[in-house]
Formats: C-alpha cells, sequence, structure tokens
C-alpha cells in the first residue's frame, strides 16, 4: 500500500492497485534488457502482494 499526504487528506493506492502500476512501467523496459522469462516476470510484478 503506498500512502500519500496531501491539503485535503491522505491518498491511498491499495496493493492490487499498486500491482498493476509497476507492471504497467515494467512493460516500458525496452525488449533487449528484459528477462528470457519476460511473461512470467511480468506476472510476478503483477501479483507480487496478492497472496
Amino acid at each position: 500500500m503506498i500512502v500519500t499526504k496531501s491539503i485535503k487528506g491522505f491518498h491511498i493506492i491499495y496493493h492490487a492497485t499498486q500491482g498493476v502500476i509497476v507492471s504497467e512501467i515494467a512493460n516500458e523496459i525496452v525488449s533487449e534488457l528484459r528477462p528470457a522469462p519476460w511473461f512470467e516476470t511480468l506476472i510476478a510484478i503483477t501479483e507480487h502482494d496478492d497472496r
């Protein structure tokens, strides 16, 4: 969970949403830098806090 404070209160990003955001960032990695099992890596990043 990511919590940030603002003038109006707090902004909370829950674990499931965080996984989606991080996987979208990871998907921007150029193909030359991706590991061989890229699909499995992307799944692991997406679901890292779901269980």
